[in-house]
């Protein structure tokens, strides 16, 4: 039985697979750094905004809650809380049956 052609080997035949499962590996290398490069600088960022918020909202504690943390306040000056709002009433309103005064208009004249 003899063998097809197609089957025989020659010399630099194997020269442009090997080319490209190089450039293969290499394209995939190249994805996974730049991935991991991205990756990096999302978490820098992510870290400092976080910083920022953080630095932002005790600013604004220092400045709204100082009398109150630093004991200023005086138990006599806290206002009443206020009272609580009553539920409104399911039954509709009857509607005004009494025509409103029209404004009187006044003229300056001769």
């Amino acid at each position: 039985m003899r063998k097809h052609p197609f089957f025989r080997r020659h010399p630099g035949e194997g020269t442009p697979m090997i080319l490209a499962i190089v450039l293969v590996l290499l394209m995939l290398f190249c994805t996974v750094a730049e991935f991991s490069r991205v990756w990096i600088i999302a978490q820098g960022v992510k870290e400092a905004a976080q910083q920022a918020v953080i630095s932002t909202i005790n600013d604004n504690y220092d400045d709204v809650y100082h009398a109150v943390r630093e004991g200023y306040l005086d138990s006599k000056a806290v206002p009443a809380p206020k009272p609580k709002r009553t539920a409104k009433s399911a039954a509709p309103k009857t509607p005004n049956s009494e025509p409103k005064p029209a404004a009187a208009v006044v003229k300056e004249g001769n």
